[in-house]
């Protein structure tokens, strides 16, 4: 695939030639010529057609054109689905080649072109290098000689919760509201807390890269979207697949929103679970399927697969609108207690998950909350 990278350098086409011997730079432009030529002829013989007259009143020629413009934008978006048409639509394969081969070459160009970021600007703010070591030096040191020893599995089964814009403001424990997250409390009760760590960024995309990737949020870009840079990453999942784990992720809402199934195939997650994956009859929001399906099938699914596992799931509910189903927990039609109510929608299906999980698992819970709004996370890892 051509991408924004190689067009760039066509800004100073002397340097490209200079890179190509002359037998090199001949073939190229007759290449081009030929192609250019071929591409003309074959539209003139079999797509053009010469426009015609009509009679037709300007009521009917206002119709097709408002019938036409429509059609057109249904057609540059891929349909009429909430998300309009990504790499992940045709990422189908675990061969990447595969991959690259499904994508429409013309639109791959202008769509890296449009998310390549353009602009030149710094959005940084620099602290002098006087200022900058101490603080630095500090957040780097280490009070003890080795990592204290928590796991008594040393190949445990790792199931990694991601929650949905689960912010400090819905979590008792950081000062957030008591009313929200009972079951999440009692999980850092009985767990390991990190209660100082802030999100990377501030768009679920840049959340997830920060989790599984450990890279920081980028301004200007997300590079969720740039399946060419997001596949050179190292990542926890192919570390661990390395190691012989099997890894999957769950994830209720379309699998093409910021480019996600593109991902995690680059991830290498063995199976990757998404809307499409889920009874069209289940309750619906306008992002996807409720997190109690959610849960429900990824409880029912995980105890068949070959251990050890890592398996991540990302929840939905506590996003806008929060539209949640069942009953109504926090009352009140303002913006803010529907997010709450929301918060607590996915705590309670949180806490029905780890119940059925403590039937048939022995749990160790480590908890780690971004305070910052995109989301905090849970990982429970289930030692066997």
């Amino acid at each position: 695939m051509i991408n924004f990278r190689a067009v760039s350098y066509l800004v100073d086409p002397t340097e490209v030639f200079t890179s190509l011997t002359l037998i090199q730079s001949i073939v190229v432009i007759i290449g081009m010529i030929i192609l250019l030529s071929g591409s003309i002829l074959l539209f003139r013989k079999f797509a053009y057609q010469p426009f015609e007259k009509t009679d037709s009143n300007a009521i009917i020629k206002f119709g097709s054109l408002v019938i036409s413009a429509g059609l057109i934008v249904i057609g540059i978006r891929g349909g009429v689905q909430m998300l309009p048409m990504n790499e992940s639509l045709v990422y189908y394969s675990k061969n990447n080649f595969l991959n690259q081969s499904a994508v429409n070459p013309v639109w791959h160009l202008t769509y890296d072109i449009y998310t390549a970021g353009l602009s030149t600007s710094n959005p940084f703010q620099k602290i002098p290098d006087d200022k900058a070591d101490p603080i630095v030096d500090k957040l780097l040191q280490v009070s003890y000689e080795t990592f204290p020893q928590v796991l008594t599995n040393q190949r445990p089964n790792i199931v990694m919760i991601i929650l949905e814009s689960f912010t400090a403001d819905v979590v008792a424990s950081l000062g957030g509201d008591k009313r929200t997250d009972p079951n999440l409390e009692k999980m850092i009760s009985e767990g390991i807390f990190f209660d100082s760590i802030y999100s990377s960024g501030t768009r679920t995309d840049q959340g997830i890269v920060s989790v599984l990737n450990g890279w920081p949020a980028t301004p200007y870009h997300s590079i969720m979207r740039s399946s060419e840079k997001s596949m050179r990453l190292p990542s926890l999942v192919k570390t661990l697949a390395l190691q012989n784990y099997t890894t999957s992720f769950y994830y209720g809402g379309e699998g093409n929103f910021s480019n996600l199934d593109a991902y995690c195939v680059t991830q290498k997650f063995n199976k990757i679970i998404s809307n499409d994956n889920f009874d069209p009859k289940l309750g619906q929001s306008r992002w996807g399927v409720a997190d109690e399906f959610l849960f429900d099938k990824h409880f029912l699914e995980i105890s068949k697969v070959k251990k050890p596992f890592f398996t991540t799931l990302m929840t939905l509910s506590n996003h806008e609108p929060f539209d949640v189903p069942g009953e109504v927990r926090i009352t009140g039609e303002s913006e803010a207690n529907k997010f709450r109510n929301s918060a607590a929608y996915t705590d309670a299906c949180l806490g029905d998950y780890l119940k059925g999980s403590n039937n048939a698992m022995v749990c160790q819970y480590t908890f780690c909350n971004c305070s910052r709004p995109w989301t905090s996370f849970a990982n429970a890892t289930f030692d066997s």
